[in-house]
């Protein structure tokens, strides 16, 4: 019984020039799209999303004899 072969296939099995180029373009066509919405949705994320805090936090606390700086540094 003869195995049938896709119309891109050659008889060894392999996969023609022609057809190798035809998958790219078809992949192309079919995640490019999706790929550019992708990257439209995360830049419109972007433009809405606010930065993050500061990672150190300075407090204010006067002149080192005073009782408030006493008491935050104890």
């Amino acid at each position: 019984m003869k195995k049938s072969l896709m119309p891109y296939q050659l008889q060894d099995g392999a996969m023609s020039k022609n057809a190798s180029k035809r998958s790219y373009k078809d992949l192309l066509i079919t995640f490019g799209p999706a790929i550019l919405l992708v990257i439209a949705g995360f830049w419109v994320a972007y433009q809405f999303v606010a930065p993050p805090p500061p990672k150190k936090i300075i407090i204010s606390t006067g002149s080192e004899t005073g009782v408030y700086y006493k008491t935050e540094v104890s």
